[in-house]
């Protein structure tokens, strides 16, 4: 018998899977114009909400983990969702009938694994040694779970999958990468989107060709991440394909800056220097997978982020500067841009980080997160030199959502604009607040 990594997965579906199969088959072959899955299950009596509680000893004989048993009905539910997004989106004109038509076929295929899997799993309730069906089984979770991962659209004109679908960043890491693999059989541009504060997408988009895997670096930014978890961003495709990315933070990472900045400290307190590019480019460095594909000029900005963190400013606009002189960096990052922006802030040079935010906004035109993070630096830049009105104008609808949800940010603007004197932050962040929840009410 050929060892196996356990994978979560489908759990046992033995007495009712062929009976089940038959009928998901049905439901597939309906008429188009019927998407309710859920009504379709009330008619044949499919209940996938149930609990499958029958099938213990086959669980145990054939080596199926509880995770597995839990997950079932979750995959089940996904494998009916997508399908009835798919049938909507044909319908609605959103998916050709090419890919559809490809996508059903997918489907059908699953089925056939289902029933395997099903069949494997009754079988082994009445034998001794199960290894045979045991192997049936893993191999047919193997291709289940291969087809979810690509939304049952390998081979078709638009499919994608990505891996991993949860970036953990715990302690001391400020940067997960995931790959995105054109499985169909066209080019396909994704980008990323809707990705939350203190993150940086790198690259942000781009075009894939058939059967080419694109790396996307997330890394942590200076700005504060939102309070609530866990946090999710899209990919979204030209054919209008979205799969979500889950981000797992711990509380450690969370103070990801103040982390970093500790070693750091404590390296320049025993020789009696200030902090240098070197000191910090040596706790990115032990920081970072020693797999990671992180670029030398990412390094160097996460570098400087540490050095800002540290008040050690002109050595982090030296690091930014380096970053930026390597050779094919391309065009300049908007979390660079609002980091050199952030130090002119703090020099009180209101005109420069102005500059800087605005070169951040332009670089970025499309990034919905980007554009609100250097309106609310900018806001409150404005607020602290006594000009609120024009303040007001750099609030809008969206900005003021990324307020509420992030108060944090909010805080953090106004501290960095008021270089840390307590009155000035308080009431420039109690302003710019007010701003944000004036426009949402309207």
């Amino acid at each position: 018998m050929r060892a196996r990594k356990s994978k979560p997965g489908w759990v046992a579906l033995a007495v009712a899977a062929v009976a089940i199969g038959g009928a998901v088959y049905y439901w597939i072959n309906r008429s188009q114009s019927d998407c309710s899955f859920s009504a379709f299950s009330r008619t044949v009596g499919l209940d996938i909400n149930a609990q499958i509680t029958g099938l213990q000893s086959v669980k145990t004989k054939v080596g199926l983990t509880d995770a597995q048993v839990r997950d079932y009905d979750q995959l089940l539910k996904d494998y009916a969702l997508k399908y009835d997004t798919a049938c909507r989106d044909v319908t609605a004109n959103r998916l050709s009938a090419d890919e559809y038509a490809c996508m059903r076929a997918n489907m059908e295929r699953v089925l056939d694994d289902i029933r395997k899997f099903g069949q494997a799993a009754e079988a082994a309730k009445a034998i001794a040694d199960p290894s045979a069906q045991k192997a049936i089984i893993l191999d047919s979770l193997d291709r289940l779970h291969a087809a979810d991962s690509s939304n049952y659209r390998a081979g078709c004109i638009s499919s994608f999958s990505i891996n991993p679908k949860r970036l953990q960043f715990t302690g001391q890491t400020p940067e997960r990468s995931f790959a995105i693999t054109n499985s169909g059989n066209r080019d396909l541009t994704y980008s990323v989107d809707d990705y939350p504060d203190g993150f940086d997408p790198k690259p942000s988009g781009g075009k894939i060709e058939p059967g080419a895997t694109a790396s996307v670096a997330m890394l942590r930014t200076i700005v504060p991440i939102p309070p609530h978890r866990p946090l999710v961003f899209r990919v979204r495709t030209n054919y209008l394909d979205v799969q979500p990315i889950e981000i797992n933070i711990d509380e450690t990472n969370a103070k990801l800056w103040k982390v970093m900045s500790a070693p750091v400290a404590q390296l320049t307190a025993a020789r009696g220097t200030a902090p240098t590019i070197d000191d910090a480019l040596k706790v990115v460095r032990e920081s970072i997978d020693p797999a990671s594909t992180v670029s030398e000029s990412d390094r160097l900005v996460l570098a400087a982020t540490v050095l800002f963190d540290m008040h050690a400013d002109a050595e982090a606009a030296k690091a930014l500067d380096r970053a930026a002189a390597l050779p094919s960096v391309g065009a300049s990052r908007p979390s660079s841009l609002i980091l050199r922006g952030l130090i002119a802030a703090r020099s009180g040079s209101a005109q420069e980080a102005a500059h800087f935010f605005e070169q951040a906004k332009s670089v970025a035109p499309d990034d919905k997160q980007v554009q609100a993070v250097t309106n609310i630096l900018a806001a409150t830049t404005l607020i602290k030199d006594g000009e609120t009105a024009k303040a007001d104008q750099k609030v809008d609808a969206r900005t003021a959502q990324v307020v509420a949800a992030n108060p944090a940010l909010a805080t953090f603007a106004a501290r960095e604009a008021c270089g840390g004197k307590a009155p000035c932050t308080d009431q420039v962040s109690t302003t710019i607040k007010g701003l944000s929840t004036r426009k949402i009410g309207r």
